[in-house]
C-alpha cells in the first residue's frame, strides 16, 4: 500500500511540474537559467579541480600509502582508519559530493567495512572550503575574514561528528585485505586521464541536479500559497518569515539557497547562523546525488540524511557562538587574507605526493635493473 502511494504521489508530482512549466515558462527557464549560471560560474571553477586531484591521490596510491603512516593513530583516536580520515580531509577540501565519491571508492575496493563507510560518508561529505571562503564569503557576503570563519566553523561541525561517531558502532565483522593490499602502480598521465574523466562525469550531473532543483525552487517561490504558509508558521514558531523562508528554499538546493539567504545575513547573527546551517547540510539537491553515487552499494541514506541535520544544527549553534569571539578578535588585529591560500597548501600537498610517488618507482625501477644485472 506504501508502495502504491508513493508511486501515484511522485507521477503526480512529476505531472505536476510538467504542466507548471507550461502554464508559467517563464518562471521555470529563469530558474534553469539561474541554476545554470550558478553551477558554470561558481560551482565548476571551484569543484571540479578539487574532485580532479583528489582522484589523482586515489589513482597514484597516495591514499593508501599515507594510510600506513597515519593509520595506528587514527584507530586510536578517532576510532576509523586512515583512508577515512584522508577521506574526511579531501572531502572537506573538495566539496559535495567528493566525501560521497571517495568513500564508495574505499568500500568498493573493499578497503573498509560497511560500519566504517556508514561513519565516513557522515562525517566526509561536506561543503567545500573553497566555496565557502571564495563563493559565499568573497562573492556573496563581500567579506572574505567571515569567508574563513564560516568555514572555520563548517569545519569543526564536521569535525565533531567525526568524533561523534566513534561512538557509532556494530556488530560487523569484516575481513579487509589491506594488511596484503598492494596498490596498482599507474602512470601520471594515466592517473590525470582517468581523474579529468571522473571529475567531468561528476560536475556534469551536480549540474544537472543543481538546474532542476533550481526550477523547483523558482516553482516553489512563485506559488501563490507559499508566503502565507510561510507568514503562518512563521507566527506559530514565533520566528521572522524571511528566515524561515530562506531555511526552507535553503535545504531544496544549498547554492541557491546561500545566495538567498547571504544578503540578509549581516542584519542579524541568527541569520547568519541560519547561513552556516544552510550550508552544513547541504540540501536535498546534495542528498540526491549522494544517493545517485552509492546506488550499488547498501549504506544507510536515512542514517546520513540524520547526520547532515545534526551537522546543521552543531553549524548554527558554533556560529551563534563563537562569532562574537570572531568580532572581538577582528577588530583588535587585522590579519591579512589570503583566499588562494588553500589552493596553494593542496597545490603543493599534491605536488610532494607526486613527487613521492614518482620517486618510490625510481628506486624500485633501479632496484630491479640492479636485479636483473646481477
Amino acid at each position: 500500500m506504501s508502495k502504491f502511494i508513493y508511486q501515484i504521489s511522485t507521477t503526480l508530482g512529476i505531472f505536476g511540474i510538467m504542466i507548471y512549466t507550461i502554464i508559467k515558462p517563464k518562471v521555470c527557464i529563469d530558474g534553469a537559467t539561474a541554476g545554470l549560471l550558478l553551477w558554470f560560474n561558481k560551482l565548476l571553477p571551484s569543484l571540479l579541480p578539487f574532485i580532479i586531484l583528489t582522484n589523482m591521490l586515489f589513482q597514484l596510491g597516495v591514499v593508501f600509502k599515507l594510510e600506513k603512516y597515519i593509520g595506528k593513530i587514527s584507530k586510536l583516536i578517532f576510532g576509523v582508519s586512515g583512508s577515512s580520515l584522508l577521506t574526511f580531509f579531501l572531502g572537506s577540501l573538495g566539496g559535495y559530493p567528493t566525501g560521497a565519491k571517495l568513500t564508495n571508492q574505499l568500500i568498493s575496493d573493499n578497503y573498509i567495512s560497511k560500519t566504517e563507510a556508514q561513519k565516513t560518508l557522515c562525517f566526509s561529505n561536506n561543503c567545500g572550503l573553497l566555496f565557502i571562503i571564495a563563493t559565499v564569503g568573497t562573492l556573496l557576503l563581500g567579506d572574505v575574514k567571515l569567508g574563513y570563519f564560516l568555514a572555520g566553523v563548517h569545519l569543526i561541525s564536521a569535525f565533531t561528528l567525526l568524533l561523534i561517531s566513534r561512538f557509532y558502532v556494530t556488530d560487523e565483522v569484516h575481513n579487509t585485505t589491506q594488511t596484503s593490499r598492494k596498490v596498482e602502480q599507474v602512470s601520471f598521465i594515466s592517473a590525470l586521464t582517468h581523474s579529468v574523466q571522473i571529475g567531468m562525469d561528476t560536475i556534469v550531473y551536480v549540474g544537472g541536479y543543481i538546474i532542476f532543483f533550481s526550477v523547483i525552487l523558482y516553482i516553489v517561490k512563485d506559488l501563490v500559497f507559499f508566503d502565507m504558509l510561510i507568514n503562518l508558521f512563521a507566527q506559530i514558531l514565533n520566528i521572522e518569515p524571511v528566515f524561515l523562508d530562506s531555511l526552507l528554499l535553503g535545504s531544496l538546493e544549498f547554492s541557491n539557497g546561500t545566495a538567498y539567504i547571504a544578503p540578509i545575513a549581516l542584519t542579524k547573527l541568527t541569520y547568519l547562523g541560519g547561513l552556516s546551517a544552510i550550508i552544513g547540510f547541504g540540501g536535498f539537491c546534495v542528498f540526491f546525488q549522494t544517493a545517485h553515487i552509492l546506488m550499488d552499494t547498501d549504506l544507510s541514506l536515512g542514517l546520513y540524511l540524520f547526520a547532515k541535520i545534526i551537522h546543521a544544527i552543531l553549524a548554527y549553534s558554533y556560529t551563534m557562538l563563537l562569532y562574537p569571539i570572531y568580532i572581538s578578535i577582528t577588530q583588535k588585529i587585522e590579519v591579512p587574507m589570503n583566499e588562494s591560500a588553500g589552493i596553494a597548501i593542496l597545490i603543493i600537498f599534491v605536488g610532494l605526493s607526486t613527487l613521492l610517488h614518482i620517486v618510490s618507482n625510481g628506486v624500485k625501477l633501479k632496484n630491479n635493473l640492479s636485479t636483473k644485472n646481477a
